[in-house]
């Protein structure tokens, strides 16, 4: 993902680069690296865009369309602190490892609806 493909598709939802930041669970100063392709410290050295946060990007699009959620009840369901507050056992972590692609939509976004 492109530093101007990030920023597409942040303005895609109409969110703020804080709205964007908090939906990735990412700072906003770390929003304006991504768009800008470079550090805001002295150095100014590129930044590349994780791959995690491009998928984390698509699945948010994903989500978003197939729910009927205005962006404001989308944005505080992402807001939402996860319920159980732990990490995947080491079963659940090997069974994402080997999901299909669809599978794995397919999951987040039955685990998102069950949250609504």
């Amino acid at each position: 993902m492109t530093p101007n493909e990030f920023k597409e598709w942040r303005l895609s939802f109409n969110w703020s680069q804080e709205d964007a930041a908090n939906a990735l669970d990412i700072s906003r100063g770390t929003v304006i690296n991504y768009e800008s392709g470079r550090r805001r410290e002295s150095n100014r050295q590129p930044v590349d865009i994780p791959r995690t946060v491009e998928y984390a990007c698509y699945f948010l699009t994903i989500i978003k369309h197939k729910s009927r959620e205005t962006d404001e009840e989308f944005l505080a369901r992402l807001a939402k602190p996860n319920p159980q507050g732990e990490l995947p056992t080491e079963g659940e972590a090997d069974r994402f490892r080997h999901l299909q692609n669809q599978e794995f939509v397919d999951g987040i976004y039955a685990s998102l609806m069950k949250e609504s």
